[in-house]
């Protein structure tokens, strides 16, 4: 009897058996992962993204929004930034 066949047989074998063993660890890790981030960190916006606060103040001015950026350019040091637009949405 040739040893070709019973090779060939142990080799398919071993290939479906790391795909079944593959399959399941990264069906089990994916969705262990993703209970964690949703269950401990908030979803994809957990503490690592910070949502922005909702404020319900009024609506401030063109004038405070430029007093606002010419405040903020100032605080950086940085001579090479200027304010060149407002625009009001």
């Amino acid at each position: 009897m040739s040893k070709t066949p019973a090779l060939a047989l142990f080799l398919v074998a071993l290939g479906l058996g790391s795909l079944v063993v593959g399959l399941t660890y990264t069906a089990y890790n994916v969705r262990s992962y993703s209970n964690w981030v949703w269950q401990n960190q908030q979803g994809i916006t957990g503490p690592w993204y910070p949502q922005p606060q909702i404020q319900a103040n009024a609506p401030i001015t063109l004038d405070q929004a430029k007093t606002i950026a010419q405040q903020y350019l100032a605080s950086t040091g940085n001579s090479n930034l200027a304010m060149k637009e407002i625009m009001e949405f």
